[in-house]
């Protein structure tokens, strides 16, 4: 093996397993939200904690559609995948659409995995603010990813993009998940 197929089997592999932590920490922080916050703002200033689920919920779906090739507009209104199921709940199935997916089109799973480790990340961080279970997050799934989305994310390909605001200067000091929502275009 070369050393550059090795480095790629690696980064495959490495990024398959943020993926897997990053989806683990979603469902942590997931199961700990109560009923009596659901109306909670967030930091996703359009959204309170149940529209933020409701995303949450419904984005491994539309990760799982891209997987197997089928066409879809992140932008377009997207269907509610959570209902008044248990969140949770709604999440482990999604999760195994996800999966599945990803383990039947290994090609276009290479390039979805960082996509949406980097989105579990910060939507984890989004949903713990907003619900006070930050001590659940850990900073070294922020820092992984955000290095994947500073690879991604180059001004170009900020510019137009309606997912994320301008960054927001952030001390490298701070804590690896500030660093991440402010590269994101949130407030820290």
């Amino acid at each position: 093996m070369t050393g550059d197929a090795g480095t790629e089997i690696s980064s495959v592999a490495a990024t398959a397993a943020l993926l897997d932590a990053a989806l683990d920490q979603m469902a942590l922080v997931i199961a700990g939200t109560r009923p009596d916050q659901l109306a909670l703002a967030t930091p996703c200033t359009d959204w309170d904690v149940r529209a933020l689920l409701r995303h949450m919920v419904g984005g491994p779906h539309l990760f799982a559609a891209m997987a197997q090739g089928q066409k879809v507009d992140p932008t377009a209104p997207q269907p509610d995948r959570l209902g008044d199921r248990d969140p949770a709940a709604a999440l482990g199935d999604a999760r195994g659409a996800l999966e599945t997916a990803l383990r039947q089109h290994p090609e276009r799973a290479a390039r979805l995995r960082p996509i949406v480790a980097v989105e579990s990340a910060i939507h984890s961080w989004d949903l713990a603010q907003a619900t006070g279970q930050v001590v659940r997050l850990d900073p070294v799934i922020a820092e992984r990813a955000l290095a994947l989305v500073r690879e991604r994310l180059t001004p170009a390909a900020r510019a137009g993009n309606t997912a994320f605001g301008p960054e927001v200067p952030v001390g490298a000091g701070a804590p690896a998940y500030d660093r991440l929502a402010g590269f994101l275009g949130r407030e820290p």
